[in-house]
């Protein structure tokens, strides 16, 4: 999870509802539109928008860095660069959000605003992590700890920079590194008894237990992380707890338990329609079905799985394609700083030998399907010419079937008139049979021609 750090802040509001805020708000902006005191009220607005409707919210900031621009207040400029920061993250703007962050940063030096740069040095370290740049993230994750430090022992500041250390670590699979900070971030918010994110750290640190598969010590970090969660009504952390603790059950062969957890986590997530979750628990729910022999349960878990991973995949492929985009760009920037105009040709021809890669790609699958559909054609025509062939020779053989039909007729037909005509000669030899029975009453006739 990211850990952004904001610095702005809301005037006490107990007693008021969160629409009576905005209205009291919008009237200081009216009567105060081109200076610092509007400038903080418009920024203060986007707390209560900047979930619900982002893309308002950069309007309204970006109409904050302008007033603040044309007025010269330096902190209104670092505050609003902070915010479209943070905002541009969310929609996968990695190179505005960088630039809006860079911003900030040197505002917030040039105004020796300690705390601000830490949070700007946090944030910064959140868009390398984010664009996989590990190294440069904890440079600035470690510069951000140091301040932090040096700010009377900020403790919340350092428990987040510790954390993200942590993140750091453990998305280079390095384990150890990654225990030792996410114990000393723990350490801290235990001592500053914050409860949520002291869930989130055992949570992490039991989910390094469970990828090396000490199934028991994680089930025992996330039995306390659940606790905690469970105390700050944490959904996300309760769904993250309850899957984890239930893979962790999985892996030692405890199916009802893990079972049970899988259901629990889901719910959780299901609530927050938090996709990650979601998946997990599904993706569980499926294995310990079919580990029980519950088909018709395992392959209804199977297909929601498959459902919430396609939406997780169409998401991430469109952030990775605008991270890509994003990259790409800044990286160019960047270089027309600092390079000759020959090296930026050279991020141009590589750019193009993307396309060229791409459209070869295109080619070769369009060679594929033509091919396919070229094999199929001579297949079908071998089909027509064969089956023609054997109309021909089917023609053929009726022709001399009819042929000998009508010569066994034609024999037939003089046989038939041979006996007729012998009879006839027969016939015309003997006398009639009356006038020998009326000469030779008790007579008969034996004919041996």
């Amino acid at each position: 999870m990211r850990a952004f750090i904001f610095l702005l802040f809301l005037s006490p509001c107990l007693g008021f509802s969160q629409q009576a805020m905005i209205d009291s708000l919008n009237e200081v902006i009216e009567s105060h539109p081109k200076d610092s005191v509007g400038v903080d009220a418009t920024l203060m607005i986007a707390n209560f928008y900047y979930m619900s409707d982002p893309d308002t919210t950069i309007s309204m900031v970006k109409e904050a860095l302008e007033t603040s621009e044309e007025i010269n207040y330096k902190k209104g400029i670092g505050d609003a660069n902070g915010w479209l920061g943070y905002l541009y993250t969310t929609k996968g703007d990695y190179f505005h959000a960088l630039k809006a962050q860079e911003e900030c940063l040197t505002i917030m030096r040039e105004l020796e605003i300690k705390e601000g740069e830490a949070a700007t040095l946090n944030n910064i370290g959140i868009l390398y992590k984010e664009l996989e740049e590990y190294e440069t993230a904890k440079q600035y994750f470690e510069e951000a700890l140091d301040m932090y430090i040096s700010l009377n022992g900020d403790s919340y500041g350092m428990g987040v920079e510790y954390n993200n250390i942590a993140d750091v670590y453990r998305l280079q699979e390095d384990t150890a590194n990654a225990r030792t900070y996410y114990l000393k971030g723990l350490t801290l918010r235990r001592e500053g008894r914050d409860t949520s994110e002291m869930g989130n750290s055992l949570s992490n640190l039991g989910l390094l237990e469970l990828m090396s598969e000490d199934y028991t010590t994680a089930i025992s970090y996330f039995d306390t992380a659940l606790n905690y969660q469970t105390i700050v009504g944490h959904e996300r952390g309760m769904a993250v707890a309850y899957v984890n603790r239930g893979l962790a059950f999985y892996g030692l062969e405890k199916y009802q338990l893990a079972l049970t957890d899988g259901k629990q986590g889901l719910e959780h997530a299901e609530s927050g329609y938090y996709l990650n979750e979601i998946y997990k628990a599904t993706d569980l729910l499926y294995k310990v079905h079919k580990a029980i022999g519950n088909e018709s349960k395992s392959l209804h878990f199977l297909e929601y799985s498959l459902r919430t991973n396609d939406s997780l995949n169409n998401d991430q492929t469109r952030k990775d394609l605008i991270k890509l985009d994003y990259q790409v760009e800044y990286e160019k920037r960047h270089l027309e700083d600092s390079l000759a105009s020959a090296e930026i040709i050279a991020i141009e021809k590589e750019r193009n030998e993307r396309k060229l890669e791409r459209q070869s790609l295109y080619t070769y699958f369009g060679i594929g399907i033509a091919a396919l559909m070229l094999l199929l054609f001579i297949v079908m025509l071998s089909g027509y010419n064969q089956k023609k062939k054997r109309n021909s020779e089917l023609r053929e053989m009726n022709t001399i079937i009819s042929d000998q039909k009508l010569e066994v007729e034609e024999k037939n037909r003089e046989i038939t008139d041979s006996i007729h005509y012998a009879k006839r000669i027969q016939t015309a030899i003997l006398p009639p049979k009356s006038s020998i029975e009326k000469c030779l009453p008790n007579s008969f006739i034996l004919y041996l021609p």
